[in-house]
């Protein structure tokens, strides 16, 4: 049992059947009732993983017209690139600087693969244009846009509801740094059955945008610290979290932006799943019709949107219905900030 209360701690009450008959106690954990600053901005963002991320091997034609595949059953899709020959590597250019220069000798790579650091060895490939290659595709950063949820007392903010994966092996990036950006919504591509709409929008990654840091990316979201004064926490904006037992179905409204501006919309809360997986607590019903007219329903680009009920925060859009725009997911706002 939770309460929210003035004094946080552990409490333990006496139970009695009818209030005559003791019959055993219970501990109340009591909770300090947090406040958050609802957000519902759109944002770019950049993620810059922890290692280079291996998407995948291929054959490489050598300079004698032979194929040859020297990475194959060696290195894994979804390994994580993070040395040559004892140099730490950081971004691709990099990569191909060292390989260049180690010529046709055997070359001895350090992966992380399932949080383990290996030693491997390679033989390059010298091809027909002069270069070596291991026949491995890398990637070092990803961007795109999404929502900023909410924003702390202490600035830290949460995103998107889920976390990011490459779309290529569709593995959670593991994260060395990241930055969230000012975004301009300038396109909106309405959703239709069997194929979702998006929200697409210019980010320019500069200094000058820049709203924050990306500290944590997991399954649960994204979260960091906002550094842009203009998008940090306002205590008159401050509204209070429901804990998932305060949720209920019914009338609720999302906050999300569409072009420049940032307003509520109607839904309806069709489902609370108190033992839901893959973020899919809540099963929401788009009703606004402005939202329905502009977007058709939930679109790509709209996860992390705040999920408003009684004037509290209870979520985050996290999916969409493909075969019915008009309904999706969100997650519960308490495990959202809690895992």
């Amino acid at each position: 049992m939770q309460a929210v209360g003035n004094h946080i701690g552990s409490y333990k009450a006496g139970l009695s059947l009818f209030g005559v008959i003791p019959c055993g106690s219970l501990t109340i954990d009591v909770v300090p009732e947090t406040k958050v600053m609802p957000a519902g901005n759109a944002v770019g963002i950049y993620l810059e993983s922890d290692g280079i991320m291996v998407l995948g091997t291929s054959d490489v034609q050598g300079n004698d017209g032979f194929m040859y595949h020297p990475a194959k059953n060696i290195i894994n899709a979804g390994d994580y690139l993070l040395a040559i020959n004892e140099t730490s590597v950081q971004n691709i250019q990099q990569v191909a600087s060292l390989l260049q220069n180690n010529g046709s000798k055997t070359v001895t790579l350090k992966i992380r693969r399932n949080n383990k650091d290996l030693q491997i060895k390679l033989n390059p490939i010298a091809t027909k244009d002069g270069s070596y290659s291991l026949g491995i595709w890398l990637r070092e950063d990803t961007e795109g846009i999404g929502t900023m949820t909410c924003v702390l007392e202490n600035n830290t903010f949460a995103a998107l509801g889920h976390g990011i994966t490459d779309v290529d092996t569709g593995l959670l990036i593991e994260l060395n740094n990241g930055g969230l950006y000012q975004a301009t919504v300038n396109k909106i591509v309405s959703g239709k059955k069997g194929t979702p709409g998006e929200l697409s929008g210019i980010v320019h990654l500069n200094n000058n945008n820049k709203i924050g840091s990306v500290l944590t990316n997991n399954h649960w979201g994204i979260s960091g610290k906002v550094s842009d004064h203009a998008y940090q926490y306002q205590e008159e904006k401050g509204i209070s979290l429901a804990l998932k037992q305060e949720i209920k179905t019914g009338k609720a409204s999302i906050r999300c932006q569409l072009g420049k501006e940032i307003r509520d919309y109607e839904i309806i809360i069709d489902e609370v799943q108190m033992n839901a997986k893959d973020n899919k607590d809540l099963v929401l019903r788009v009703t606004d019709p402005e939202l329905l007219r502009k977007t058709g329903g939930i679109v790509q680009g709209m996860s992390g949107s705040p999920i408003l009920q009684n004037g509290k925060l209870i979520g985050a859009v996290t999916h969409v219905f493909v075969n019915n725009p008009r309904k999706g997911y969100g997650i519960f706002i308490e495990d959202m900030l809690t895992k």
